[in-house]
């Protein structure tokens, strides 16, 4: 599953067989501490199942959520070229989920071996940094109500699948986890999500948001166009070919 997931894409399953006689499957009920603040970041995670957020806490216990994962995300990854690897997030599981768990020293091993996929790392990663500087400035001196239209947009570009009513964000997000992606209270977020669904942009399909026309939606509400939307977009997460 490697080879499938969007951090290698353009990797094949065979550059990944060195892993198996290494690498474990580790299963995490919902509510389970993945790792934690802290952690020695000694291993890389493919989630098989389930859904993980990857956050910080404040100093007075306020959540900042950071990232999402999903079947088919690695996790983990970002720490393994350090020195001495500490991970500086918590990662818990939203759902039942179970993870591929591979060693950091047999990883590093198969880099060394096999240099190519470096490259297509590299690529990966350059995408995720110019997705993630978009997200950041297209929520800079936005209002709520813009701040949570555009923030799932950026979900819909990362793990939206296309429906006959619109495209669906396949992975669970609740208003408080919104509220803690942007830093509002999940008051605000519940309020601009109403004012959302009245006006037709949104829609709520078996606990997921929908929205029926997000070229729509971005025009109105964000900074970014739908060209640059698709540049940092990962081909195996839309179908592409």
């Amino acid at each position: 599953m490697l080879a499938t997931s969007e951090l290698f894409e353009g990797a094949s399953p065979a550059d990944f067989e060195p892993l198996a006689r290494s690498a474990r499957i580790k299963h995490f009920n919902r509510g389970d501490l993945i790792w934690v603040t802290g952690d020695t970041a000694d291993k890389m995670f493919l989630v098989l199942s389930g859904e993980v957020v990857a956050s910080r806490l404040g100093p007075e216990g306020d959540e900042y959520v950071v990232e999402l994962f999903a079947t088919g995300d690695v996790m983990g990854s970002f720490h393994l070229f350090e020195p001495s690897p500490i991970r500086v997030l918590d990662a818990r599981a939203t759902d039942a989920t179970s993870c591929w768990v591979i060693p950091r020293q047999d990883f590093m091993r198969l880099l060394e071996r096999n240099p190519k996929l470096m490259t297509v790392m590299l690529r990966t990663y350059s995408r995720w940094i110019r997705r993630r500087d978009l997200q950041d400035a297209d929520s800079s001196f936005r209002n709520v109500d813009a701040q949570v239209a555009t923030r799932l947009l950026h979900l819909a570009d990362q793990f939206g699948e296309p429906s006959k009513d619109g495209v669906l964000i396949r992975i669970h997000v609740t208003e408080t986890t919104l509220a803690n992606m942007i830093g509002a209270s999940r008051e605000n977020v519940s309020r601009a999500i109403a004012k959302l669904q009245r006006a037709g942009h949104v829609r709520r399909e078996r606990g997921r948001f929908l929205l029926p026309q997000p070229d729509a939606l971005r025009a109105r509400h964000s900074w970014v166009t739908g060209e640059e939307a698709r540049a940092v977009r990962s081909k195996k997460r839309t179908g592409q070919p």
